[in-house]
């Protein structure tokens, strides 16, 4: 029952996720709110806590599926993905997060997990992740408050 109930979650969590992407206008994905640090970039949000997804649902700490694409943080914002890109990308991450879910069923989510700061188990591994990603659509929603735009309910 746990692995249905994180699937649900992680639907609920990337939903967000996505509608917070989708409404951040275009002239915005490459601009940093006045007056912050160049970390807060909605591209560079969006793609660190997209790639993460991957990541955290993975079985290795050394495999990092943010070298196929410019470094999230160092990069030139212009030079990092484009939104349509990131939702390509975050929908293959959902869809393999719900596979993986599913594969390892609750008696894998209760394995120890090799992520070792995120808890014991994989299960707390893919509760850390769900936490990031709220963490991320927080940031990008009040990135969207501070330009006065429309920011995504609560799932």
């Amino acid at each position: 029952m746990t692995h249905i109930a994180l699937s649900e979650h992680y639907r609920r969590a990337c939903a967000m996720l996505r509608e917070t992407i989708e409404v951040v206008p275009e002239k915005a994905w490459y601009t940093a709110v006045a007056d912050s640090p160049d970390y807060l970039v909605p591209a560079r949000q969006a793609l660190h806590v997209t790639d993460t997804i991957a990541f955290y649902n993975g079985d290795d700490p050394e495999e990092k599926p943010w070298d196929e694409h410019p470094d999230w943080e160092g990069a030139a914002a212009e030079e990092l993905p484009g939104k349509a890109s990131v939702l390509g990308l975050l929908a293959s991450n959902e869809a393999d997060v719900m596979k993986r879910l599913a594969e390892l069923g609750d008696a894998g989510l209760a394995r120890p997990t090799r992520f070792a700061w995120t808890g014991k188990t994989v299960a707390d591994t893919h509760l850390y992740n769900l936490r990031h990603i709220q963490h991320h659509v927080a940031v990008l929603n009040t990135m969207l408050r501070v330009w006065h735009m429309h920011t995504v309910g609560w799932k």
